[in-house]
């Protein structure tokens, strides 16, 4: 006959306190890990879904629901192609309180909206086709920061810019020159900075000289949060 463990000053059956199983760390390490998976799925399967059809019909259909405190609204007839990459917004209509001021039957788009995460460069066809005509029609190429000044070199290398993606150790010196860009709007740099290099390249050491001397002489801040400077021989 089985006999039970009774608490002699409560009267109640004693129960053993309970014990974890040695292997729990691994087990709730395991559907952790198969919890990450899962949204990792689902997450896909939401993208895919987002770049199908209906998914194209859906973000037109929240655009056309949009409108500004002034008005402002965008209409898009469809989206044909990924809006992970190359696609075309077909009969695109923007409009105020006062009725459509643009409307374009066809806009093109060429984006890679994750090539952030790398850190690396990107210009894409579209950028590359605008550069180009650009400058044969006679325009100047002004880049906004130092960082679109090597991005542009390197797609230009030959002298003609095109389309890009990947790293670059283009280092931009007076001796090397510029070849693609005409003007450059940046901060104000170090005496030691490896972009004043760049700048001179850009400008001639006359000139930089002259405008360094006057942003002493007025006192502009330097640095990411202070002045811009913009070149423009």
């Amino acid at each position: 006959m089985a006999e039970a463990v009774v608490d002699a000053e409560a009267g109640a059956p004693f129960e053993p306190p309970r014990r974890l199983r040695p292997d729990w760390k691994r087990r709730l390490l395991n559907e952790l890990l198969a919890l990450f998976v899962a949204l990792l799925f689902l997450l896909a399967g939401l993208l895919v879904l987002l770049d199908s059809a209906p998914g194209h019909r859906w973000i037109v259909d929240q655009i056309a629901g949009l409108e500004t405190a002034s008005g402002l609204r965008i209409q898009i007839g469809r989206i044909d192609g990924s809006i992970f990459g190359k696609s075309q917004l077909r009969n695109v209509r923007v409009s105020d309180s006062r009725g459509i001021f643009l409307a374009s039957p066809n806009i093109k788009l060429d984006w890679t909206p994750g090539a952030w995460l790398d850190n690396k460069l990107s210009v894409d066809s579209l950028t590359a086709e605008r550069v180009n005509l650009t400058r044969r029609l006679g325009g100047r190429i002004v880049a906004v920061g130092t960082t679109v000044v090597r991005g542009l070199e390197t797609a230009g290398e030959s002298g003609v810019v095109e389309p890009y993606d990947g790293w670059t150790d283009l280092v931009i010196t007076p001796e090397r020159g510029v070849r693609i860009v005409d003007g450059l709007l940046t901060g104000w740099h170090e005496p030691e900075a490896s972009h004043l290099l760049m700048l001179e390249a850009v400008a001639g050491r006359d000139l930089l000289e002259r405008s360094y001397a006057a942003s002493l002489a007025t006192g502009y801040l330097w640095h990411e949060f202070g002045d811009e400077h913009l070149i423009l021989p």
